[in-house]
């Protein structure tokens, strides 16, 4: 019975914690710069299967500013631009030093709690330095949320920490 218990117990802190990773498509050769701006795009909303999320993009690119925040004091959300060279066009370059480009490559909202299965993120991050007009670094950003969640959790809410393991890794 004690074992049964500590089992339970065990799969109850495992099952219930969230798992946050990145990993690096292409390392920035140095850490970014603080002094700098970044230039942050909207991405298109994730989906499952057949379905959108409405205002994902937005919800992502938010989180990433809010992040960024953190370490410089000059982030610009833009829906004027989606694509690199249609960026750079419209760019103040002595303004902002980093274009980012993130795209949601899989948004799942699941009612966690009644199925079984956790809500997942999968964000592709792209940063390029606007004046060299090269990449600097390409990441996937992954997470998901534990089993007890007790209801109430969207994969929105596992965006901040996610970013927050992913910019202390560029700055």
């Amino acid at each position: 019975m004690k074992l049964f218990i500590l089992m339970l117990g065990v799969f109850f802190v495992v099952g219930c914690s969230n798992s946050y990773n990145y990993k690096f498509l292409k390392e920035p050769p140095s850490k970014l710069r603080k002094e700098v701006g970044v230039f942050l795009i909207i991405p298109k909303d994730g989906w499952y299967g057949n379905k959108i999320y409405n205002n994902s993009g937005k919800m992502t690119s938010r989180a990433l500013k809010n992040e960024f925040l953190n370490y410089t004091s000059s982030v610009h959300i833009s829906s004027e631009c989606k694509e690199i060279n249609e960026c750079l066009k419209i760019i103040p370059e002595k303004k902002y030093n980093y274009l980012v480009l993130p795209e949601i490559m899989h948004w799942e909202d699941r009612a966690t709690e009644w199925s079984g299965k956790p809500d997942k993120i999968k964000i592709h991050i792209l940063i390029y330095n606007i004046n060299s007009k090269e990449e600097i670094c390409s990441a996937m950003v992954e997470s998901k949320s534990g089993l007890g969640t007790f209801g109430g959790d969207h994969p929105q809410d596992l965006l901040p920490k996610s970013f927050k393991l992913f910019m202390n890794s560029l700055y």
